[in-house]
């Protein structure tokens, strides 16, 4: 820090080049002029003699004061609220008269006049700063930005307003912001400027949309703090507002697209499942109904909305493999043999060859190949066990055996809903999950 000559009078023109050229430093620990020690302690300081104070000086301070030809002078603080602002500093070159303590308390007067005028003066410097700063970045923002006043009437709009709205500054700027609102979003922009402005908090990233010039409807993420004055009193609402017209109508149509895919899927994965049971009639119906059984436990389970969705899926086709084995052993209504058996149960792997080059949103394949499998490890296709198996091939094997159990087969009439509780009761923890079994 240090001090600098500002402004002075009286002086001709080679003292005012001098006087701008002199510093007094102020980081100095061992300054000791009287100019100095005015600003650091805010004493002021009388001096008629100059030969007083020669000894206890700095040669540079006696410098100063021989070249401005002072032999009286002044030194009288300026202060604001205990903050040191600079020194006013008086001294008799021109009138030559000795001063006295009644031109101090004359000086004293002053200093806080000339105090405030600095402060004010410093902080409409700051105040231009900023606003030219801020009016810097807001011309070449690519939002809108935009400040209202206390009624929410516009109060200024950078030139993305014109470019992304159509309106140019001179129609927008007394109007009431919610002019460009659409309808049913007016209430909404009431209440949160009001929040802004009576609450003093800010409202972050809150969806609406505004009126284009043409009539079109456009999107914007909205930001809105309060604009406080020097005392902290709420003058208005500056903000901004990002708009995401074009990544909604984007998502919307990816939604679009998804939506189409997601029904093509559902329509392939169904004609797989008349596939099957165009081969297997005696099970007509039994991979749909599996698959509703399979949902009921998995949403009793707790189980997310699109972990069920996957399930669901791998329980419609969760027998694809079976067109690869012969129809007169699917329809045998005899026992079956050891190599019958060992046929069918390389459907569960079969199936998996066909899908797993079908890129499902879920693991279908991969439910589809375990849904055989059995906690003790006796399953099949891989004999895996306990946490191994898929919690979907645990919740699909369940279903697939109490719905095969309570429905007809061409090897044995149906042996109903009872049995089939029976059955996964009694091998509760060896064969089937007790989770899934207890739901």
């Amino acid at each position: 820090k240090r001090l600098v000559y500002t402004v002075g009078y009286g002086y001709n023109e080679e003292l005012e080049r001098f006087m701008k050229k002199i510093e007094f430093r102020l980081d100095n620990p061992y300054s000791k002029g009287v100019i100095v020690e005015s600003f650091r302690k805010q004493t002021p300081f009388l001096i008629n003699d100059m030969a007083e104070i020669e000894q206890t000086i700095s040669q540079r301070s006696l410098e100063f004061a021989r070249k401005i030809g002072a032999q009286s002078f002044i030194c009288v603080p300026i202060v604001y609220e205990g903050d040191s602002m600079g020194v006013l500093l008086v001294d008799t070159i021109r009138s030559k008269r000795r001063l006295s303590h009644s031109d101090i308390s004359l000086l004293m007067g002053i200093a806080p006049q000339i105090a405030i005028s600095i402060n004010n003066a410093l902080s409409y410097q700051k105040i231009q700063e900023n606003e030219q700063r801020f009016r810097s970045l807001s011309e070449n923002a690519p939002d809108i930005i935009y400040t209202l006043d206390v009624r929410g009437a516009l109060t200024y709009v950078n030139p993305a307003w014109e470019l992304i709205l159509g309106y140019s500054e001179s129609e927008s700027i007394g109007r009431y912001f919610i002019d460009f609102a659409s309808g049913e979003d007016i209430s909404f922009f009431v209440k949160n400027f009001a929040h802004v402005r009576d609450k003093k908090e800010t409202v972050r990233a809150i969806h609406g949309t505004l009126i284009h010039q043409d009539g079109s409807l456009r999107s914007f993420l909205m930001s809105g703090a309060p604009n406080l004055d020097a005392d902290g009193n709420v003058i208005g609402i500056v903000g901004t507002l990002k708009d995401i017209t074009d990544r909604i109508r984007a998502e919307q149509e990816l939604k679009k697209s998804f939506e189409k895919l997601q029904r093509a899927m559902e329509s392939t994965i169904q004609a797989i499942s008349t596939i099957v049971e165009t081969r297997d009639p005696y099970t007509s119906g039994h991979q749909q109904r599996v698959a509703a059984l399979a949902c009921a436990i998995a949403k009793e389970m707790g189980i997310p909305e699109h972990e069920i969705e996957g399930i669901r899926m791998a329980s419609v086709i969760h027998d694809i493999g079976k067109i690869y084995i012969p129809a007169e052993i699917l329809s045998k209504p005899g026992e079956l043999n050891k190599i019958e058996f060992d046929m069918i149960k390389t459907h569960a792997q079969v199936g998996y060859s066909i899908l797993e080059s079908i890129e499902f949103p879920y693991p279908v394949a991969m439910i589809v190949k375990q849904h055989h499998e059995r906690i003790d490890g006796t399953g099949y296709p891989d004999r895996l066990a306990g946490n191994a198996i898929m919690k979907e091939a645990k919740i699909l094997a369940v279903a697939d055996v109490v719905e095969a159990m309570a429905s007809h087969r061409p090897y044995r009439p149906a042996k109903g809903i009872g049995q089939a509780l029976e059955e996964i009761a009694r091998n509760k923890g060896k064969l089937y999950d007790e989770k899934v079994v207890d739901t």
